[in-house]
């Protein structure tokens, strides 16, 4: 199977729900040849980030951590809200400042989400032709 590009945005009080959903990524989607995991760190302490790349590490996936700061200024810059005193879900929104060009697919998960499966599928989707697709919740599930 190809590669697996995951996105994840959290500060520190979000990092250790983010280092079990990684790991619950990880430990359902062995398949993958190789896995790289954006997490943009808002303030995310130093133990926090080791402990989130030990646990990546074990997996042989790779580590890309993206400090927050310069994107905060940007969003500051820009004017948009806080959403519940952080500027954590607006992120997503300027992954091209640090994704390498190469990659073709991006996904992103919030960081308090367990992954129960095989991502193969929902990765393999053309997506339509669209430039950003998006999966539904319900139940529980997507």
């Amino acid at each position: 199977m190809g590669n697996l590009n995951v996105l994840y945005a959290c500060d520190d009080n979000y990092a250790p729900y983010a280092t079990v959903s990684i790991c619950s990524l990880l430990e359902n989607n062995k398949n993958f040849e190789s896995v790289n995991i954006y997490a943009v760190l808002d303030k995310v302490s130093s133990d926090n980030v080791e402990r989130m790349a030990k646990q990546i590490d074990l997996y042989h996936a790779i580590f890309i951590p993206v400090d927050a700061a310069p994107i905060v200024e940007e969003i500051m810059e820009l004017g948009l809200p806080q959403y519940r005193n952080s500027y954590g879900t607006n992120f997503r929104l300027f992954f091209d400042r640090f994704i390498r060009e190469d990659v073709k697919k991006l996904l992103y998960l919030d960081c308090d989400t367990i992954v129960c499966g095989d991502l193969t599928s929902f990765i393999e989707h053309s997506g339509g032709g669209m430039r950003l697709c998006s999966a539904g919740f319900a139940d529980g599930q997507i």
